[in-house]
């Protein structure tokens, strides 16, 4: 099939922005033979004969399979585990998670290939990169011309002086960004001891995210233990954020996010100046635990028991698309399935969503008239998805509002309740398609 063109079971529904400029996609057959090797016979590719001289001792995994046609996204997912760019690397995993014997050397090294006509290796960064994991924990690319590794040394014309002013200015920034990262663990576990009960009236961006900001906040004024303690006490007093506030058209939902942060460097700002918090105040007898919680409030001892052991920010995911959080696994089913299926739109017959009662307390409307209800629309963000390949901002334009074939879609859309994923929301957000 070489030099002919792609079959259409290959890129119906496929992503294919990377190669639209290309007049006609074409197959293109391997340049170099495979032979077997060892008692094996595993086929490896003629340009590695000493590789085959060991094929026996390999261990080869073919159960690793991606629908990417695209080089870059294929190569992203492979060292990523996403196609989509942002996550931590492979390396970058096995450092944070291992540690390294060497607190001195990189924990781990990349080496990227010179082709005969001096031109570097068409690779990304993103692919040794340490994602949302603090900068240290990314790779360091060994170059094959030049200096092995970037600014170990001045370059011509900066003298020592300067140097140290850029690495030092560096130096400061990762400590904002490590300020973000170091510590999650304090409002996820304190997220996840509140659990569904908290959420039935609590909108856990403005209630518990607040505790997130004065973590940062109080890691970069660098309080001690006492003043960060009483820093957190504080601003569970801050702790705000109804969810009625996204129950019909409004525009305060957002700001839940921005009034935890304020909450939190205020919170953290008092603290370095001497103001003091209740200490018990999660778990007093008019503390945050019962008050925004259920009955007596949660086990604190159980939230605490495996840290060290168990790392929340492992589980930490990115908001892929721009609407409410609770429609992404059914968005994320329903392209899966699309690109599986190699269907349009127009060519489904019937969608049923089985989802958890909070997904579909939260994004009800079933006919949405603003951007306001779109957003918080799993019939529509769905739909619009099939439609349209993703979600992001511009599926709320008036436009796209009113887009006949995402509308007529909905109409063949059914949702219900899944009792097995009900049970277990929050710990997961799941759909069935």
């Amino acid at each position: 099939m070489h030099g002919q063109p792609m079959p259409e079971s290959f890129t119906k529904g496929q992503p294919i922005a990377q190669l639209q400029t290309q007049k006609q996609l074409s197959c293109f057959a391997p340049q170099h033979a495979f032979k077997r090797f060892g008692k094996s016979g595993q086929e490896i590719c003629s340009l590695f004969p000493n590789i085959g001289k060991v094929a026996d001792e390999l261990c080869i995994i073919r159960s690793m399979q991606t629908e990417a046609i695209n080089h870059d996204p294929a190569h992203t997912f492979m060292n990523t585990g996403t196609s989509i760019s942002g996550r931590p690397s492979m390396g970058s995993w096995v450092w944070y998670g291992l540690g390294s014997d060497c607190d001195n050397l990189p924990g781990f090294v990349v080496l990227t290939s010179t082709g005969s006509s001096g031109q570097q290796q068409p690779i990304a960064s993103r692919q040794w990169h340490s994602g949302f994991l603090p900068s240290r924990f990314q790779g360091v690319h060994l170059r094959s011309k030049g200096d092995p590794v970037l600014y170990l040394g001045s370059p011509p014309g900066v003298t020592r002086g300067r140097q140290h002013d850029v690495v030092n200015a560096i130096n400061q920034i990762n400590a904002r960004y490590n300020a973000l990262v170091d510590d999650p663990e304090i409002s996820t576990r304190i997220a996840a001891a509140m659990g569904r009960a908290h959420y039935k009236y609590w909108h856990n961006t403005g209630t518990i995210g607040c505790f997130g900001a004065c973590a940062a906040a109080a890691e970069l004024l660098r309080l001690d233990g006492m003043r960060f303690a009483h820093a957190l006490a504080t601003v569970a007093t801050f702790s705000a954020g109804l969810q009625q506030a996204f129950r019909m058209d409004s525009m305060s939902k957002p700001l839940h996010a921005g009034r935890a942060a304020e909450a939190g460097v205020t919170a953290a700002l008092a603290a370095s100046e001497g103001i003091t918090g209740s200490l018990n105040v999660l778990e007093g007898d008019s503390g945050y635990g019962r008050a925004m919680g259920e009955g007596d409030g949660p086990d604190w001892e159980r939230a605490l028991a495996t840290l060290g052991e168990d790392f929340h920010i492992t589980r930490m995911t990115f908001k892929n698309h721009a609407c409410c959080g609770h429609v992404f696994a059914a968005i994320d089913g329903a392209l899966a399935l699309q690109q599986q299926m190699r269907v349009l739109a127009p060519d489904i017959e019937r969608i049923s969503i089985g989802t958890y009662k909070a997904a579909l307390d939260v994004a009800r409307h079933e006919s949405p008239r603003t951007a306001a209800e779109a957003r918080f629309s799993l019939k529509y963000t769905v739909a619009s998805a099939l439609t349209h390949g993703s979600v992001r901002l511009a599926a709320f334009e008036p436009s796209r509002l009113g887009d006949p074939v995402t509308r007529e879609l909905m109409r063949r859309i059914d949702v219900a309740i899944d009792p097995e994923l009900d049970a277990a929301f929050p710990a997961q957000r799941a759909a069935r398609i």
